[in-house]
């Protein structure tokens, strides 16, 4: 008897996810809050490990693979699309290097995943480098879908 390859439940998540989907950007680390708040909760031990291969190899935020996906409200994506003078289709972008800068107020951004990265960045990085990739969800059940 042959196994399916992805069951019901994960075909269901995949396709919630690109709807929820908006794109790639980069903003300021202080602009992604997590719940509890940062740097409350955090494994020491995991922090310094991440420091430490920051430090050695660089955060390397840019790839795909360390991105921190946040929610946000369409509102404030767009207003913040509109004071970039960036479309959305510009946040649908292939390459990292033109991934845009957007600003967000506090308490726009919630960040899903990645608290540690985003710990360990703000204490490695300069003041004035202190950005990270973020991966774009629309609020509403978004939260659901990562929590696999």
């Amino acid at each position: 008897m042959q196994r399916a390859l992805f069951t019901e439940e994960e075909v269901r998540l995949a396709s919630e996810r690109h709807l929820k989907y908006q794109g790639s950007a980069k903003v300021s680390i202080n602009d992604i809050e997590f719940d509890p708040p940062l740097p409350r909760d955090l494994d020491s031990r995991n922090l310094d490990r991440i420091c430490q291969i920051f430090r050695k190899n660089r955060c390397r935020r840019l790839d795909v693979e360390n991105r921190i996906p946040v929610i946000v409200a369409r509102n404030d994506l767009s207003t913040a699309l509109q004071q970039a003078e960036v479309t959305a289709g510009a946040l649908m972008t292939k390459s990292a290097k033109h991934l845009p800068s957007l600003r967000f107020p506090s308490g726009q951004l919630r960040g899903l995943h990645g608290r540690h990265r985003a710990q360990a960045g703000s204490m490695v990085l300069a003041p004035i480098d202190r950005w990270w990739a973020v991966d774009l969800y629309f609020d509403g059940q978004a939260a659901a879908l990562f929590q696999l």
